[in-house]
Formats: structure tokens, C-alpha cells, sequence
């Protein structure tokens, strides 16, 4: 336990250190995708196997449009199919 909490101290100063600046006109790009696949069975004596897909996508874009002020967005697409 003293281990852990000595290597938390240390990392939350080192983050309260850092002090990043955004200028003015930079462009930000990024998001994330997802996908997941998953089969079951029903049960006992149920005989069925169920299936189930889903597949998610989220651009994202943003532009600085003062120093340490960003301006965006995300939009996001998910499909799901059960069988």
C-alpha cells in the first residue's frame, strides 16, 4: 500500500508541473472505432445459440480558435445486429 500511494504522489506532481499551452490555429484530429462480437447460449435445454455484433466509429475535429480555447466537435456512427 505505501508503494502504491508513494507512485500516486509522484505522478500527480509531476502532472500539476506540467503546464501545456494550445496556441492559436492548431488543429485537432482523433476519435475512436469499437468493435465487439459476443455468442451465448441461451441456456440448458434452449438449444440456441445467440449472436450479437456491434461496431462503433467516432471522428473527431477541432481548431484553437484563441490560445488555450478549442472549438469542436465529434459525430458518431454505431450499427448493432442481433441474431
Amino acid at each position: 500500500m505505501r508503494k502504491f500511494t508513494f507512485l500516486f504522489l509522484i505522478a500527480f506532481i509531476i502532472m500539476s508541473a506540467v503546464n501545456g499551452q494550445i496556441q492559436k490555429g492548431t488543429t485537432v484530429l482523433g476519435g475512436n472505432i469499437g468493435f465487439i462480437t459476443q455468442k451465448y447460449d441461451s441456456g440448458p435445454g434452449g438449444g440456441s445459440i445467440n449472436t450479437s455484433r456491434s461496431f462503433n466509429a467516432a471522428p473527431l475535429f477541432a481548431k484553437a480558435i484563441k490560445q488555450n480555447f478549442i472549438v469542436g466537435g465529434d459525430i458518431t456512427y454505431g450499427n448493432s445486429f442481433n441474431k
